[in-house]
């Protein structure tokens, strides 16, 4: 059974004043789910382009480029919240059990109403998927179970345990096969363990960046920074028992199949040599942003100072009084410029090619106290956060304006929908590697 004790010690008032913190959007839908409440169903929901479009409640955690359904009326939108924060006082003072998520036959409806828009029936079985109200639904279910010493019989070998390996491993595991995962870090977390850099987190809402299985792992930012997604990486290691199963600080040097044996040779190097296994299946999980590439720029190899990819962040380094140059203004670029300029004396970017980016005003922002204590107490808010966000930043609003129009003309927009925008952002880049130079 789910702790709800925070909930039953929870005073009306501190009901209706969290609820204000939750997308009016997310509870729409997420309330007529459970309750079926067809005056919810009525509330109309617009759809504002970006300039009208405010980014005022912290729980959106996401601004959309092109334009997005919101309830705007105010009137309307209070309804929303008197109508959850009614069903939450309801289910504290019933005890706050367990409770299923609604019928089944409203799920498709709720989703209209979270996302404000009509999901095609082609796309409904993902959606729900994506909702994560099983948190199995993406995982193996035999058509055809084969006998139980087969499968113990079958080795698999997982390359890798960040985000791919970690799943691969987890869903080996729930499937009853034999794996084993080798690593060549002493940690769990791929890319998230090595990156180090000052100001490294997500640039996608971290609700968004969990397996379904991990929907109710708790984040205390819209876009979290390294340590935080580190975290989670380390709670599947954790929750679901893998670490047992992973060979840390081991590099796999070779993979050459044995066709006689029917199986794969894998060489590795490790803290105490080489060693060898053998498996029916391999998974490579070795991600590609692990291995940085250093980029060859002329009086490099006499440079006298410091100079490194940002994957490779030295620790303890001390950036006080120091200039620094930045070679890159992609997503790490930006994400560790600003933090740079407050611990050097000085800092220096160069930039190859001009990009064009929007600002979203909680990206380094947490959580205020209210989003969290919703997520803890009321029944499957987070499932329908996580919907709404990914719809948000799924292709049916990203694409019209990536979409190039060949009949517009213009020096630099790509379509009559693009130019706005475009005009609208600020200017980045999308470099494809970062270097620092000290």
């Amino acid at each position: 059974m789910i702790d709800r004790s925070e909930l039953l010690n929870a005073t009306d008032e501190m009901i209706d004043e969290a609820v204000k913190y939750a997308d009016p959007m997310v509870l729409r839908g997420l309330v007529y789910q459970l309750t079926g409440d067809e005056s919810i169903a009525a509330t109309q929901a617009t759809v504002a382009d970006i300039k009208h479009s405010q980014a005022s409640n912290a729980s959106k955690e996401l601004a959309i480029v092109q334009s997005k359904a919101d309830v705007s009326d105010p009137a309307q939108v209070a309804m929303i919240q008197a109508k959850a924060a009614a069903f939450l006082k309801s289910y504290r003072d019933k005890g706050a059990p367990d409770i299923p998520c609604g019928t089944p036959e409203r799920i498709s409806r709720s989703l209209n109403l979270c996302a404000g828009a009509d999901i095609p029936a082609s796309e409904l079985e993902m959606w729900v998927e994506q909702l994560a109200l099983d948190p199995w639904a993406r995982s193996l279910v035999w058509s055809d179970p084969p006998a139980s010493q087969d499968v113990q019989k079958f080795v698999v070998a997982v390359i890798g345990a960040g985000m791919g390996g970690l799943n691969a491993a987890v869903q080996l595991k729930h499937a009853g096969i034999t794996y084993f995962v080798i690593e060549k870090n002493d940690e769990v977390g791929g890319t998230w363990y090595e990156n180090q850099y000052p100001g490294a987190r997500v640039d996608s809402p971290s609700r968004t960046y969990t397996h379904i299985y991990g929907v109710d792992f708790e984040y205390p930012n819209a876009f979290c920074p390294q340590r935080e997604n580190l975290k989670y990486f380390r709670w599947v290691a954790d929750n679901f028992d893998i670490r047992k199963d992973i060979t840390f600080k081991t590099e796999v040097k070779s993979i050459v199949w044995d066709e006689a044996a029917k199986l794969w040779e894998i060489r590795a190097e490790g803290p105490d040599g080489p060693r060898v296994w053998h498996a029916n299946a391999v998974i490579a999980s070795v991600g590609f942003l692990s291995r940085p590439n250093m980029p060859d720029i002329e009086g490099m190899e006499t440079f006298e100072g410091k100079a490194f990819h940002t994957a490779r962040w030295p620790k303890g380094l001390d950036l006080k009084g120091k200039h620094v140059a930045v070679i890159g203004t992609g997503a790490t670029g930006y994400q560790m410029v600003p933090e740079l300029a407050k611990l050097a004396g000085h800092t220096y970017v160069a930039q190859r090619t001009p990009n064009w980016c929007f600002d979203t005003k909680s990206y380094l922002d947490p959580f205020p106290s209210q989003v969290n204590w919703l997520d803890r107490n009321y029944p499957y808010i987070r499932n329908f956060i996580r919907f709404r966000l990914s719809w948000l930043a799924g292709p049916q609003t990203f694409a019209p304006i990536m979409r190039i129009d060949p009949q517009f003309e213009d020096q630099h927009a790509r379509s009559a929908l693009n130019k706005p925008i475009r005009d609208q952002q600020l200017g980045s880049s999308n470099a494809s590697w970062q270097a620092v130079l000290i």
